[in-house]
């Protein structure tokens, strides 16, 4: 039967069989996502408490009232007062009218009783409930989140130019390794090694050697190569042997693979963590579904206790009351209902 039937136009019914789905989700999805954020991951996990509180406290009322309506609606109370209101219309015995009055004072006493304890169960229902819907509210992530990932991501910008810069320096290392072992190469086949042993020779004098023009403009390179070594290390070096420069330039090949690997595990770390923020999403559009429906539920248990104060004052005391207690029961039992549906993962 639908909620509608059992509320008035002004409250919204709730969904509780996806609240439930809603609080079960909620407790997988906060899996393996302390690397986002500590502070967030501690706050999601003081959501997941609460929500997981809040679901038991929901589905743990329900059967307290329904055994507090039982008692009101199936032991006859209600009954024996009716049957006394219609003996007193028929009876002129004033002694059996007296009687029948005390009689049904002690049976109202009695109602009243049972009806004001169903309402402070009510009372501290909505009290306790209130508690986790104020936790699950507080923990504000939206804003958060927002920052995080903004810093995240310029982390994640700065990390790629610093790649891209690297990978650039490795690919020129490479290339120039391979110009030196292209001219090692030359220098012993061409026998000129001793044109590189004392001093680096110029341009002009390695354009007036008798090989093809391809391997002077490699010996050309290697020389351009070289003097940038020299200018590093000292201008005045006298720079005899190519294998120098190829090692160092091992060397920062090395350098640069280890940056890179360095470089690239961060970057992976950013990704990871920029992708961890969608479920966090969820998880937080999740949290505001579960309060909402949460408060909305706050707002039913506080109509129907209202109306049963206002019974307990109605001119017409049992007709009204019995309805009201009706339509409180059907509720509450097609609350049950939900709860006791299987979730599906």
């Amino acid at each position: 039967m639908s909620e509608n039937n059992f509320l008035p136009s002004t409250l919204e019914p709730i969904d509780i069989f996806n609240f439930r789905m809603s609080a079960n989700s909620i407790s997988q999805l906060i899996q393996h996502k302390s690397d986002y954020n500590p502070d967030i991951y501690q706050r999601l996990i003081r959501i997941n408490h609460n929500s997981q509180r809040l679901n038991e406290h929901i589905r743990y009322s329900l059967p307290i009232v329904t055994a507090n309506i039982s008692k009101l609606t199936f032991n006859d109370t209600i009954n024996i007062y009716q049957e006394i209101d219609e003996q007193l219309i028929s009876n002129t015995n004033q002694q059996q009218i007296n009687e029948l009055n005390n009689a049904k004072e002690q049976l109202k006493q009695g109602i009243h009783y049972d009806i004001n304890e169903l309402i402070s169960i009510i009372k501290f229902i909505i009290k306790k409930q209130i508690k986790y819907n104020d936790n699950i509210s507080g923990y504000q992530l939206t804003q958060d989140i927002e920052k995080i990932n903004l810093r995240y991501q310029r982390k994640k910008n700065n990390l790629q130019e610093l790649i891209t810069e690297k990978q650039t320096q490795l690919k020129q290392a490479i290339e120039k390794i391979d110009v030196i072992i292209a001219a090692e190469e030359i220098i012993i086949r061409r026998k000129l090694k001793s044109l590189f042993e004392q001093s680096l020779p110029s341009s002009e004098k390695l354009s007036s050697l008798s090989i093809p023009s391809n391997e002077i403009e490699i010996l050309k390179m290697t020389l351009s190569f070289l003097s940038e070594f020299i200018d590093v290390i000292d201008s005045g070096l006298e720079f005899s042997l190519l294998v120098n420069a190829r090692i160092i330039l091992a060397e920062k090949r090395i350098t640069l693979v280890l940056a890179l690997q360095t470089l690239t595990y961060r970057l992976n770390s950013l990704t990871s963590k920029l992708a961890l923020s969608d479920d966090i999403n969820q998880i937080n559009q999740k949290r505001k579904y579960i309060y909402q429906q949460s408060q909305n539920l706050c707002l039913i248990w506080q109509y129907y206790s209202d109306q049963l104060t206002i019974a307990l004052h109605h001119s017409e005391f049992i007709p009204q009351l019995t309805l009201t207690l009706q339509k409180f029961s059907a509720y509450i039992d097609n609350l049950a209902y939900h709860y006791n549906r299987l979730l599906t993962d």
